[in-house]
């Protein structure tokens, strides 16, 4: 029973980790309507289990399936982003949205959440919703 709570605390910190820090960025879209449009993504954040950052997750951003309940959402970004040994992930890069009505997320899979160099877990699934396209702004730089 404790190690099934453990695990839970775990995935629910790890989840309100990245929803934290996905809400505290921004990412930015050209254009406006519902015009088909290129946008540059700059996204940053941090991927923890409990309090251990989890190395090597796999970082993808998604646009949700918009022609009815259960289509099929579409990975936006054309490279691996992968978090670095302190769970950290950043990009910057091109992708195209299919309409500023479009519903954007991302989503952290597998990596290590701190145990013996080398392991992979790939039972990791986290993901936070960042809304819609056209809503998205990058923040002001200082």
């Amino acid at each position: 029973m404790v190690s099934f709570c453990a695990r839970s605390f775990a995935v629910a910190t790890v989840f309100v980790s990245l929803v934290g820090c996905v809400a505290l960025t921004g990412c930015g879209v050209a254009g406006t309507g519902d015009a088909p449009s290129a946008g540059t993504l700059s996204l940053s954040g941090r991927v923890h289990g409990g309090q251990q950052p989890v190395s090597g997750s796999t970082i993808q951003l998604w646009a949700a399936g918009s022609s009815g309940y259960g289509s099929a959402a579409t990975p936006k970004l054309t490279s691996v982003v992968t978090t670095d040994a302190g769970g950290n992930f950043n990009f910057s890069t091109l992708y195209t949205c299919p309409s500023s009505t479009t519903q954007m997320y991302v989503t952290a899979t597998q990596g290590n959440p701190g145990m013996s160099s080398g392991t992979n877990n790939a039972g990791i699934a986290m993901m936070a919703a960042l809304g819609l396209a056209a809503t998205c702004r990058p923040l002001p730089r200082s």
